[in-house]
């Protein structure tokens, strides 16, 4: 008997093969491809407000079936391609520092085709304020050169109506 396989084609069907002395006996073998299972989701990350191209976005794709996970990192163009996913209905969400995060709608993966996934990204706002005011005596009200402020256990706020601040010390 002999038998071929490899990798990619369905396992070689043992056929049978009569060798006699001194002969040489001819035996072509065929396989069968085994259809490609994989497919790929394919896209391009760009800034909701701008619609310039994200780079170095990390998109991520999970397949909502069994957890499996793919990811990529978009390009300077912000296009990216998770490839080598399996057939099935797989959640896509792009993350990087500075933008919320953007998660797309199921995806369908179909073996053997891309499927084209595009994704935007809200930039956040700068959450940095700052501070200012005077610092008087509080008898005299009389402002105070030199005095040093020192601010602890900052946490942000939002304040409705701007209010003037004073600082006694």
């Amino acid at each position: 008997m002999v038998q071929a396989n490899k990798t990619g084609y369905k396992e070689g069907i043992p056929m049978p093969a009569v060798v006699l002395t001194e002969q040489t006996t001819v035996k072509d073998l065929a396989l069968t491809p085994v259809p490609d299972r994989t497919g790929a989701i394919i896209g391009t990350v760009t800034d909701a407000t701008t619609t310039d191209p994200i780079k170095g976005a990390k998109v991520t794709a999970t397949n909502l079936l069994n957890g499996e996970e793919g990811s990529a990192t978009t390009g300077d163009d912000g296009t990216y391609e998770i490839s080598d996913l399996g057939a099935g209905v797989w959640s896509v969400m792009a993350t990087k520092a500075g933008y919320k995060d953007s998660i797309a709608m199921p995806t369908v993966v179909v073996p053997g085709q891309d499927t084209t996934r595009d994704l935007t990204m809200k930039p956040i706002p700068p959450t940095t304020g700052s501070l200012s005011g005077t610092v008087t005596d509080a008898i005299t009200t009389d402002p105070i050169e030199g005095a040093t402020v020192t601010a602890q256990n900052l946490k942000t706020a939002t304040l409705r109506r701007p209010q003037p601040v004073t600082m006694y010390l």
